[in-house]
C-alpha cells in the first residue's frame, strides 16, 4: 500500500475470490502452474508453503492528512483503516514508527521497508492486490514479462474461463506479496514471533481485524459505509484540500461524444 502514494479511490476493492479454477492450457507463468498444484494440497493440510515476492520498500512521504491524528498517510484507505482501528480497537491509537509505519528493516540498496500497522505481536498489512499496469510499474507482478504472460492467457480464456483465471491470478499474486512479507518480518529478530495479516479490500479487513481485534464490531454494511466516511475525510495535500482536475482525456472523449 505505501509503496505506492496514489489516491486510491482508484482502486477497485479486492473480489472475493473462488477456489483455485480449473486447469486452464497455457498457464501465465511457470509459477502459477506451481501454485495450482500446491493450493491443492495446502487445502488438505492447511500449510502455508508460498511463492514469493519481493517485498514494497519504504515510499515518498505520503500526502492524505487527517486532520485529527495530524499524521499523513500514503492513501486514503490506509487513513480510514487507522481511524476504524482506532474507533473500535480498544487501546489502538495511530504512533508513526510504533503502531503505524513500523520500519522492519533495509533492503540491499538501503531502501527501508515497513508494515502498515502494529496490534501486539499481529502486523496488519492493507494491499489490494493489483493487476494493472501503472506507468512504469506492473501491479504485483514481477515483470513487464509476467505481466504480458497473464493478458495474453487472459485474452486466449473462453467468456466462462476469464472470470476464474482472473480471480485465481489475483489469489496467487496476494499470497506471493504476503510471503515475501513474511521472509522480510522474521528477518527482524524483534518481529520474528510476529503474525502478518493481508488485507486486499475494506471486506477482508473488516472480516480479518475488525471482527477479529473489536469487542463490538459493526456490522459490515454499517462498517463498509464508515470506511468511504473515512476516506473522504482526509486532505488531499496534493491539491490542498481541493478536488483533483478533471480527467482531460474523459473530458475530451464527453465533448467529443
Amino acid at each position: 500500500m505505501s509503496m505506492t502514494p496514489a489516491d486510491d479511490d482508484r482502486l477497485p476493492s479486492g473480489p472475493h475470490i473462488p477456489p483455485s479454477a480449473p486447469h486452464l492450457e497455457g498457464a501465465f507463468s511457470s509459477q502459477l502452474h506451481i501454485f495450482r498444484k500446491t493450493e491443492n494440497a495446502r487445502r488438505e493440510d492447511v500449510s502455508e508453503d508460498e511463492d514469493s515476492l519481493d517485498p514494497k520498500l519504504s515510499s515518498p512521504p505520503g500526502r492524505f492528512l487527517n486532520e485529527e491524528s495530524g499524521i499523513v498517510f500514503h492513501s486514503r484507505s490506509e487513513a480510514a483503516c487507522s481511524a476504524l482501528m482506532e474507533r473500535f480497537i480498544p487501546g489502538f491509537r495511530a504512533i508513526e514508527g510504533a503502531t503505524y509505519e513500523i520500519p522492519i528493516g533495509c533492503n540491499k540498496f538501503g531502501h527501508m521497508r515497513s508494515i502498515d500497522f502494529r496490534l501486539g505481536n499481529t502486523l496488519v498489512e492493507f494491499h489490494p492486490v493489483r493487476i494493472w499496469r501503472s506507468g512504469r510499474h506492473f501491479g504485483d507482478f514481477e515483470s513487464r514479462e509476467e505481466w504480458h504472460e497473464f493478458l495474453n492467457e487472459h485474452r486466449r480464456c473462453s467468456r466462462r474461463e476469464k472470470a476464474e483465471f482472473k480471480a485465481e491470478t489475483m489469489r496467487f499474486l496476494e499470497d506471493r506479496y504476503a510471503a515475501k512479507r513474511i521472509q522480510a518480518i522474521h528477518a527482524n529478530p524483534a518481529l520474528a514471533h510476529t503474525e502478518l495479516i493481508v488485507a486486499t479490500s475494506p471486506e477482508d479487513f473488516y472480516y480479518k481485524v475488525i471482527e477479529r481485534f473489536s469487542p463490538k464490531p459493526p456490522h459490515l454494511e454499517d462498517f463498509l459505509e464508515m470506511f468511504h466516511e473515512e476516506k473522504g475525510n482526509v486532505i488531499d495535500l496534493r491539491y490542498n484540500g481541493r478536488r483533483p482536475p478533471r480527467n482531460r482525456a474523459g473530458s475530451r472523449r464527453r465533448k467529443d461524444g
